[in-house]
């Protein structure tokens, strides 16, 4: 879960945005991303990292293989 916290961090920073305009973005409340972020909530929200995947206009599968990739293996649209 580390390397999907690292990742989403990082696509978070690419852009600049703050938890304030994710939280307008996506719909979940900024205090929800922060403890998402910083490791706080252990699960995160399959339908949060979807929509944070189409702010980088990725699929959800593109998404998956990025952090898949790491491992060697991908998923398969």
């Amino acid at each position: 879960m580390d390397k999907c916290r690292e990742r989403m961090k990082a696509a978070i920073d690419k852009y600049g945005y703050t938890y304030e305009q994710l939280e307008g973005l996506t719909g979940v409340a900024k205090s929800s991303i922060q403890r998402y972020i910083v490791g706080e909530t252990e699960k995160i929200p399959v339908d949060f990292v979807a929509k944070l995947a189409n702010i980088d206009d990725l699929t959800l599968v593109d998404l998956g293989n990025k952090i898949l990739d790491e491992l060697g293996t991908g998923i398969e649209s």
